[in-house]
């Protein structure tokens, strides 16, 4: 465990979850729709292939070399196979996975995401093709806790860090780290182009790291985060 009472460690936790909610941001745009121009534009600057790269991720030589419009028209085919339907499909829905698989949309743990994000006073706009327990939903949720964690890492308030680490570590266990895997997996075995097996298996060890990063986090130790500042 890293030695938390460094004079700058609240602004270094702030850049590191700042990262990390951007790439929460990243998945929601990867899974809640086919991806977009601007999405295939992003992704392709050596910065962002760099930065995937670091994470595992290896676009394979037609993501990079294929035009747009191909590339954008082969994505948006994968994406409905993979996700949508017609026909036997992968449905990005927490329901579906943790209720015995049995492809129901709106089952008990789709109210229970709802009601979860509803109670932390975030407010779950209705959408006639995104619900509650969507993937893109939950990841969603997840970018804005870790937005204002690293909010709160950079002003050195670190009863808004606990209290916010803690609505994360109840939503990653009771919710993504529960069927995201499974999901994750299945997509592996079904896609046939090589960037949805790449982001599948991204999000399954994103999710994991992240149920470590937060458990490994306790009381005690934003407590010794704080101890620079109250010297001075």
């Amino acid at each position: 465990m890293r030695d938390l009472r460094l004079a700058d460690e609240p602004l270094e936790m702030a850049a590191t979850v700042t990262a990390i909610s951007h790439m929460y941001g990243f998945l929601v745009a990867v899974y809640r729709e086919p991806p977009s121009a601007e999405l295939v534009e992003q992704i392709r600057r050596p910065t962002i292939i760099t930065a995937l790269a670091s994470a595992g991720v290896e676009l394979e030589a037609d993501f990079r070399n294929l035009s747009e419009s191909q590339l954008l028209v082969d994505l948006a085919v994968e994406y409905t196979r993979l996700f949508v339907g017609p026909g036997k499909h992968i449905p990005p829905h927490e329901s579906v996975h943790i209720e015995g698989g049995g492809g129901s949309l709106w089952g008990q743990s789709t109210a229970e995401v709802k009601r979860f994000i509803e109670s932390v006073g975030f407010e779950y706009r209705p959408d006639n093709t995104v619900i509650p327990d969507h993937l893109s939903v939950e990841l969603e949720f997840m970018q804005a806790l870790t937005g204002m964690e690293a909010q709160a890492w950079r002003e050195s308030d670190l009863d808004t860090v606990r209290r916010v680490q803690h609505i994360e570590q109840e939503f990653i266990e009771k919710h993504l780290a529960r069927w995201v895997p499974t999901f994750c997996e299945k997509v592996i075995e079904a896609a046939e182009l090589p960037f949805y097996e790449e982001m599948a298996m991204l999000a399954s060890d994103f999710v994991e790291a992240e149920k470590e990063r937060i458990a490994g986090w306790t009381g005690e130790q934003c407590e010794a985060s704080a101890t620079p500042n109250a010297a001075r």
